[in-house]
């Protein structure tokens, strides 16, 4: 029988996918919360 061991980069690949779909999220809700700071954000004409 063969052990399999767990490398930080196998880690690292398996966990991304899961990190990147909990941060894009929040990237969004920070970009716009500094371009509209203060709900004062406005339609254009």
């Amino acid at each position: 029988m063969t052990t399999q061991t767990s490398t930080l980069a196998n880690r690292v690949g398996r966990l991304l996918p899961f990190s990147l779909l909990l941060a894009a999220p929040v990237v969004l809700f920070l970009g716009v919360s500094s371009i509209c700071s203060a709900g004062d954000c406005q339609p254009g004409p």
